[in-house]
């Protein structure tokens, strides 16, 4: 696998450099120093069969050519692989889904369709999209759930231009799309190979193992509630788990912002690092994180138009009064006085930055 970085993508920021990615990070056959029309297929609306509407919002569609493009001049029949390749350019800030089926509808097998053009089943395509000004880009693909076309799933991973959410694009989507040098040794293990980039289930499931794993670290640094009442933790960290969950599907919507950065969890992680705070190792890397807590509540009030009511806390402490995270001598290891480090309650804020260090990317 490919060891894809977040500057890797931050590099793509038009097609000569999302082609350069292609060639130099996945292994894809592209002939360096040319351009993509003197290579690849281009499909007009009227070979796709596609209605006005699409036709203006696809303005450019392009199949690459079978890997390897050792020569230039292959003949548009000619399917060598199994794959059949495709950049479609939006004329437009999305990639629209019907626009997408209506593509694919134009390069399937079809009673109506013109038989002197290529067909291909529908998961044995894959759809490479960028949108007005090379803003977005996405991998498209139709997994294959099932034998009729219409009812085939479609399956997207995509990214903005300076995107920070992009762990799983780097450690598993894109990696899967790589080409080894030697090739696959037939077309059913390259099928295989390249659909698993768009395997829900399995990214759904190393997310659950991940969430697990930092839960139970959390659980287990939790002190004041007795061992032995393990409903009462694991109540007392889920309740934290579900708020933090929340505030990172609200930042991903994009309605949390502070001073105007929209990656809202790390700019208030940035504020405690930035501003000196001391860091407490021991059993990992943990933030006395006072005013993520502080700004925090200061934010969510000003959505609730609540006073002195803090979201990340409320129903905390409802489950055992005296509950916090173990930290060994950490008032002593701080800058904060013992007063004012027993002021976040919960240590909801501790417990945040565990999982801000452990989950989120670094900006």
């Amino acid at each position: 696998m490919p060891d894809i970085t977040p500057n890797d993508i931050h590099n793509i920021h038009d097609f000569d450099t999302l082609l350069d990615f292609l060639r130099e990070k996945l292994g894809w056959h592209i002939p360096e120093d040319i351009e993509l029309e003197d290579i690849a297929f281009p499909w007009s609306p009227e070979d796709l069969d596609l209605d006005e509407l699409t036709g203006e919002r696809i303005p450019d569609c392009w199949q690459l050519p079978p890997f390897p493009t050792g020569q230039l001049e292959i003949e548009a029949l000619e399917q060598p692989q199994p794959w059949g390749i495709f950049f479609l350019q939006f004329d437009s800030e999305l990639v629209y889904r019907t626009a997408l089926r209506r593509v694919l509808r134009g390069l399937v097998e079809r009673r109506d369709r013109d038989a002197n053009l290529p067909a291909w089943k529908h998961d044995h395509l894959l759809f490479i999209c960028t949108t007005t000004d090379f803003q977005r880009f996405a991998f498209a693909h139709f997994v294959a759930t099932t034998q009729n076309w219409r009812r085939a799933v479609l399956s997207i991973f995509s990214w903005e231009q300076g995107d920070t959410h992009i762990r799983t694009l780097c450690e598993y989507n894109l990696p899967a799309l790589a080409f080894p040098i030697g090739g696959f040794s037939n077309d059913q293990e390259w099928l295989q190979a390249w659909q698993e980039a768009f395997d829900v289930e399995a990214v759904t499931d190393k997310f659950f193992a991940d969430y697990q794993r930092v839960f139970t670290q959390v659980e287990n640094a939790i002190e004041g509630i007795p061992e032995d009442e393990t409903e009462k933790r694991r109540l007392y960290t889920q309740r934290l788990f579900n708020r933090l969950m929340f505030l990172r599907f609200i930042e991903k919507k994009g309605w949390l912002t502070y001073n105007g950065d929209r990656n809202y969890l790390r700019a208030l992680f940035n504020v405690v690092e930035n501003n000196d705070t001391r860091m407490i190792s021991g059993g990992g890397r943990l933030l006395i994180a006072h005013e993520v807590y502080l700004l925090l509540q200061l934010k969510i009030s000003s959505m609730t138009g609540s006073i002195g009511c803090s979201f990340m806390d409320l129903g905390m402490q409802q489950i055992y009064p005296r509950s916090r995270l173990q930290l060994l001598n950490a008032a002593e290891k701080s800058h904060f006085s013992t007063v004012d480090f027993l002021r976040c309650r919960s240590m909801t804020t501790v417990m945040l930055s565990i999982f801000l260090t452990t989950n989120l990317p670094k900006s």
